[in-house]
């Protein structure tokens, strides 16, 4: 809508009345209203801030704040001093009504546009920075809402995806159609809600599926839930559907890996790896884990028969060094016990604290056991022992290293994804 090719713009200078099924339009050089056909105000946009009306009361507001990058930050950009606004500006196309005006900004200028019919309210934005070179985002802001339903509805970072959000006095978004454009939809429990535009370098527009409809919202149901390892989705009676994302499951009925009883059985276990680090001198086997225990069977190579070996269980975390100012790991003990094994052949089981940031360590700091961060790209790999040449362990849910058998040479194979590797860039060696 923002660029309107071929359309008679008109400045407005004098009032302009614009007659709808459903009332009027009175235009005037510096603002517009829209009234109801018995004089009821529904709708006025002034000095850059649009206000729906119900009554003598303001439901909702909107306003649009620009930010540009300014020393690694998006900052707002503020209005020039003296003249801030153009005259509005009007054109039809017979059928629909578009109002116009542009603001003007210490870093550029951004203008509003309205399209009005006799059911529906539009809008639309474009931003041209004064540096070609600068890289902005808006941030349109609503005001108004109910309180109390804070939700966060759309977020590339944590991949938050609503196809379709309705809410109060018949305001409706489309987020599929726009979501190569934002960023983020935040709505607060104060009653506001912020949607934030990607960034973009030199001039842009933004227009989207955002309808003031005048009739009211019927509820939606939803009629069926799905889930992935990742993801869940909810399709609704209206016949749309929305997809979350956040929260890991460990099956399709929607347990979360952290609820999971098992983790080494579970419908997408597939997805989550343990990783052993075993030296041959204190080996181990996973019977189960989950997000809150291990259990392990423990044996000893023949040079530490009869000796006293720890186990222990140290949680990981990062804190801030107050020299170098720079993130830190340090490891906490939760859990340590000794053991002495009589022989090679004789196993200990034992159930000891397990999860993310866990670290369990057999023997003399020798053998680790860690989950890979969840969700992480998945490496190909496999191992080949000699005690079973013919065997491939790509399909384990745990990778071993130095080793799964006591003496046994092992071999490890892994596909390593060379995109990232800066092009002109040489190796020295793949082996």
């Amino acid at each position: 809508m923002a660029k309107l090719t071929g359309a008679n713009w008109t400045v407005i200078t004098t009032a302009l009345v614009i007659i709808l099924a459903f009332g009027y339009i009175n235009i005037y050089a510096g603002y517009f209203e829209i009234h109801l056909n018995d004089g009821e105000q529904l709708a006025k946009y002034k000095e850059g801030v649009f206000k729906l009306y119900s009554g003598r009361y303001v439901v909702l507001s909107d306003y649009v704040s620009p930010e540009c990058l300014s020393e690694g930050f998006y900052r707002r950009t503020n209005k020039v001093r003296g003249n801030k606004y153009s005259n509005l500006s009007y054109a039809t196309d017979g059928t629909n009504h578009f109002i116009t005006q542009d603001i003007y900004y210490s870093r550029g200028n951004l203008t509003r546009y309205f399209m009005i019919d006799d059911y529906t309210i539009k809008e639309s934005f474009a931003w041209v920075p004064k540096n070609p070179n600068g890289r902005c985002r808006l941030r349109i802001k609503y005001s108004g809402l109910d309180k109390n339903l804070g939700e966060l509805l759309y977020s590339k970072n944590q991949k938050i995806y609503n196809f379709e959000t309705e809410l109060e006095f018949g305001l409706k978004f489309d987020w599929f159609a726009d979501k190569d454009k934002i960023s983020m939809v935040d709505r607060y429990d104060n009653g506001n809600m912020h949607i934030l535009t990607s960034p973009v370098t030199g001039s842009f527009e933004y227009d989207p599926e955002i309808i003031i409809k005048n009739k009211s919202i019927e509820a939606r149901k939803t009629i069926k839930t799905e889930y992935n390892f990742d993801s869940k989705y909810e399709e609704f009676d209206n016949g749309k559907g929305k997809i979350t994302y956040g929260d890991l499951y460990a099956d399709s009925n929607g347990t979360t890996i952290e609820n999971a009883k098992s983790l080494m059985n579970c419908e997408f276990c597939s997805n989550i790896k343990l990783t052993v680090q075993e030296d041959s001198k204190y080996p181990v086997k996973v019977i189960d884990y989950n997000y809150t225990t291990i259990t392990i069977e423990l044996k000893v190579g023949i040079t530490e028969i009869g000796k006293s070996i720890p186990i222990e269980v140290k949680n990981k975390s990062l804190r801030l060094n107050q020299i170098t100012k720079k993130p830190e790991e340090i490891k906490k003990s939760i859990y340590k016990e000794n053991n002495i094994l009589a022989d090679i052949n004789t196993k200990k089981r034992v159930t000891i604290p397990f999860g993310p940031n866990i670290e369990v360590i057999w023997g003399h700091g020798s053998t680790l056991l860690f989950l890979e961060e969840p969700g992480a790209e998945t490496m190909e790999d496999t191992q080949v022992d000699e005690t079973a040449p013919d065997t491939n362990t790509g399909s384990s849910l745990i990778f071993f290293i130095r080793g799964s058998n006591i003496g046994a040479k092992s071999y490890y194979y892994m596909k390593i994804n060379n995109s990232v590797v800066t092009e002109g860039a040489t190796i020295d060696g793949a082996n």
